[in-house]
């Protein structure tokens, strides 16, 4: 019964995780486009890694900084492999690459910044912790579902969709 439980409880962290992965990555690609040139550090998987935190309405802390841990680096572990293998197809050697970006030498901020975004995962963690709603929610689901963020955000999407059904209605 309790290694089913730790499975089970793995797969929800494993499930968020992802889903904190995919946010991370859509916040950095919007902010990207929009504003080109700004940089980000670690902005984005704090965000994610809170709104997943407190999506999920995760109950204990262990889990909440070991969901995050897993967004930042996975995330981290992505966004460098697209950067490496871009300038792989590209053609384009690392080391030009960084002097055109940074212009001669990253600057006192930049390495600050990136040296505290593995301290900023635990406090993401332990913030997300802090915010979650405690109370439990109940309602009929069905038994075999685990899956809380997603099904804690379908009431939501679907008065969402009904409210851009409305709009499409209205506009012919």
């Amino acid at each position: 019964m309790k290694a089913q439980k730790k499975t089970e409880s793995l797969e929800m962290i494993t499930r968020l995780s992802l889903a904190g992965v995919f946010l991370s990555l859509l916040i950095t690609s919007l902010i990207a486009v929009t504003a080109e040139g700004f940089e980000l550090y670690f902005i984005p998987t704090f965000i994610s890694a809170l709104i997943i935190i407190y999506a999920s309405r995760t109950k204990n802390l262990k889990d909440a900084i070991i969901i995050s841990a897993l967004i930042y680096l996975i995330t981290d572990a992505l966004l460098s492999g697209l950067l490496l293998g871009t300038l792989y197809a590209q053609g384009i050697k690392l080391a030009s690459y960084y002097s055109a970006y940074y212009k001669d030498a990253p600057t006192l901020i930049d390495v600050i910044l990136y040296t505290i975004s593995p301290v900023t995962a635990i406090l993401a963690g332990f913030a997300g912790y802090k915010i979650a709603p405690r109370k439990e929610v109940y309602c009929e689901r069905p038994k075999e579902e685990h899956n809380v963020l997603f099904y804690s955000v379908k009431g939501p999407l679907k008065k969402l969709k009904y409210v851009f059904l409305g709009f499409f209605i209205g506009a012919k």
